[in-house]
């Protein structure tokens, strides 16, 4: 006959062995930095991976905030060794686990080429990001992206449930690189304090996800983000124009700057592009090159 003792154990048991089924998700592949997945990963290893990063102090990071949770104090340790070697231009995929996926989200696919000074984006998921079980999803290594040792970055941003951002860090080592990421968007970056946050119920879509062939649409509702988190406007630089007097009109041409002896304008001219409507008024004056 079994005691209630044991069958009150054996649910315990029970309970502890499904509690990972229920976790959220982590990366697997490539390794991340001090995630029970990485060979090189020392005790006491991070057995919460799946958790969510924690706001920083304003004294600066903290353990198990942005960026890669902290462990960017890893790197140049044995702990911190590459856990892949990439060649720029190739296709790789990253590879995710777990069950808890809040109904999918938008993730990046981001590089550091600076230890995690910056990350750029080298593809963006928007929606079923991440699938039931995690899933791998694929992206090019950019051809431009620098040679030697780099940290590739896996973002998400959950699609319901508390307004959160996860994000898992490996080293990867890439080879036959080229002159740099400097091109290409910065990750986002929300859920983690007041100042930018994304809408449950919803599909983030990046302010900034890439090129066409570097962003992957599968959602069927999405939302930009809130608060000041929109990209800064593009800023437009007024053109200058030099124009020469000719018997009929005024052409734009290029000519260096003069250095004018004299101040004093000697004549007033109405300059109208060709095929404009509107123009400049020029003062002209005497001038020596």
């Amino acid at each position: 006959m079994i005691s209630s003792y044991t069958v009150l154990s054996l649910l315990w048991v029970i309970l502890l062995s499904a509690a990972p089924a229920a976790a959220h998700i982590q990366m697997s592949y490539p390794p991340p930095l001090n995630s029970a997945f990485n060979p090189h990963a020392a005790e006491p290893k991070d057995y919460s991976m799946t958790s969510p990063l924690v706001n920083n102090s304003p004294a600066g990071p903290v353990p198990g905030g942005y960026p890669c949770k902290g462990y960017l104090s890893q790197l140049g340790t044995p702990e911190g060794a590459p856990t892949a070697v990439w060649e720029a231009g190739s296709n790789q995929k990253f590879t995710l686990v777990g069950s808890a996926i809040h109904e999918g989200g938008s993730c990046q696919a981001s590089i550091s080429e600076d230890k995690g000074a910056t990350f750029k984006v080298v593809k963006s998921y928007i929606g079923k990001c991440p699938v039931q079980g995690g899933g791998s999803f694929d992206f090019n290594v950019p051809k431009e992206t620098k040679s030697g040792e780099v940290i590739f970055a896996w973002s998400w941003f959950n699609r319901v449930g508390n307004r959160e951002m996860y994000m898992n860090c490996a080293v990867v080592t890439i080879t036959n690189g080229g002159s740099g990421l400097h091109n290409y968007p910065d990750i986002f970056v929300a859920n983690l304090d007041n100042s930018c946050g994304t809408d449950e119920s919803f599909d983030v879509s990046f302010p900034q996800p890439g090129t066409p062939d570097r962003i992957v649409n599968l959602s069927t509702s999405t939302h930009p983000p809130h608060g000041a988190c929109a990209p800064p406007k593009p800023v437009v630089e007024t053109p200058t124009y030099t124009y020469t007097l000719t018997k009929t009109n005024f052409t734009t041409t290029t000519a260096p700057t003069p250095s004018r002896k004299n101040s004093q304008p000697i004549c007033e001219c109405r300059c109208v592009a060709p095929g404009q409507k509107s123009g400049y008024v020029v003062n002209i004056s005497p001038f020596t090159y």
